[in-house]
Order: C-alpha cells, then structure tokens, then sequence
C-alpha cells in the first residue's frame, strides 16, 4: 500500500539532534502516556498527563497537559463552542478574566501594557513609545552561548 509520510511527532522532539528545549524534553518525556484503551479520555479531561485540544485548523490534537494547553482546553469548552456571532460579547464581557489567565498560563501575553508594567484593555491606551516598546520588549531574542541580541530604542521628543 503506497503511503504519502510517516508522523514522528513527539519521538523527534525529543531527539538528542532536536533543537527543542531541554525543559520541554524533560516535559515531554515525564508525561506518563495512556494506554489505547483511554485514550479517549484526553477528549474530556487530562489523561495520562495528555490533553487533546482543537488545533486552529479545527482538529483534534493531542498535546502535554501544560498551563497554557489547560487554557486552551478552557476556552474550547467556553468560548470556542460558542456560534462565531456570540464571541465577541463573551469575550467583552469576560476581558479582565481573559486577560489575567493570558498572562498567567499561555506563551503569548497580552499586548496592551503601559510603560510601568500597568495591563490595560486594548492598545488604544498605549502611547506610541509604549507600543514600540512593549514589540521590542516580546520580540527581541537573547540566546544562550550566544552573543546578545542588543536593540537600543531611540526615542525623539519634538522641542
């Protein structure tokens, strides 16, 4: 029977070769796993350490049963179900708490945050300065045993 590939998946994550994290080696390799005969419960709650999740394509996938894929899990139950001309409304009248479990359990804070660390609501309350610097501040990278990335932000003021 031809076939088109073969999904690795976790197996080359986790790979001497891999570039993943060693902490996200160790995560992933420290999740139990279930037996096929439960897996199913990955669909319902954590499982074996698994939880299984809808990608942004819409399908099922099966990730580590981290903070951030906890959050995901809840906004699937909550805000994802919901018909799209719903949403919105939900997530007004849920912003504060989205907010806070955002920059709490997920990799991708919220954005809108001014100059002394203040969270607020939309980048409308940002000036500026603090937009460019808060872009700066989440996209420029240091790597270990490298040399710094270093990014000086000149700000001008008119006289």
């Amino acid at each position: 029977m031809p076939f088109d590939g073969v999904l690795f998946a976790s197996r080359v994550m986790v790979a001497k070769e891999a570039h993943t994290s060693k902490s996200v080696k160790d995560l992933i390799v420290a999740a139990s796993g279930v037996d096929d005969s439960k897996w199913e419960g990955t669909y319902a709650k954590e499982t074996g350490g698994i939880l299984t999740v809808q990608s942004e394509l819409g399908e099922p996938i099966h990730k580590v049963a981290t903070r951030g894929v906890k959050l995901w899990k809840e906004f699937d139950d909550t805000v994802f179900k919901l018909p799209k001309e719903k949403r919105a409304a939900w997530l007004a009248q849920n912003k504060d708490m989205v907010i806070e479990k955002l920059n709490r359990d997920f990799a991708k804070p919220w954005f809108a945050q001014k100059g002394d660390g203040r969270v607020v609501g939309d980048i409308a309350d940002m000036t500026y300065e603090e937009v460019v610097r808060r872009m700066v501040r989440l996209i420029a990278l240091c790597w270990r045993r490298r040399s710094s990335i270093g990014i000086r932000l000149a700000v001008f003021h008119r006289a």
